[in-house]
């Protein structure tokens, strides 16, 4: 576990943070989701690229950086969120580098979006969501809620 006040959150800067957002999610998605292993690579990034990129776009969408603290250029992890007024969050992406996961970044992410996994949608089912969804079985899965 890292200890919280060595870590901290910070908000989406596109210019410093866009190209390693979408490399590791696309990446990540594709060969750890039971959806996207079974398409071509070139489909799969060809089509869920605009997918990542409207996303990212949205003007509700959130985007929280875990960064060592002092060091905002280093990106440990992100989440990829919307808080609609009165319903659910929904968790687009989260990501933590390989390093990190099991340290509580995680969780720091969520409790700075303010979201509670058991009352949230997500849209991207990772094979690490097999882990989460033990934890916290309310978590609804929607992928149509792009």
């Amino acid at each position: 576990m890292i200890p919280s006040d060595s870590i901290e959150i910070r908000n989406y800067r596109p210019d410093n943070d866009k190209a390693f957002i979408y490399s590791t999610w696309l990446r990540n998605y594709k060969h750890s989701s039971y959806f996207a292993k079974r398409i071509k690579p070139v489909i799969f990034f060809a089509g869920h690229h605009p997918i990542v990129e409207h996303l990212l776009g949205k003007s509700n969408s959130k985007i929280f950086i875990a960064c060592p603290k002092g060091d905002a250029d280093t990106i440990l992890g992100y989440l990829v969120c919307e808080k609609p007024e009165d319903k659910n969050p929904i968790v687009h992406f989260i990501f933590m580098k390989e390093a990190f996961r099991g340290m509580g970044i995680g969780k720091a992410l969520f409790k700075h979006a303010a979201i509670d996994p058991n009352k949230m949608n997500f849209t991207h089912w990772t094979l690490l969501v097999d882990d989460f969804i033990r934890k916290w079985p309310e978590m609804i899965y929607d992928p149509y809620k792009l």
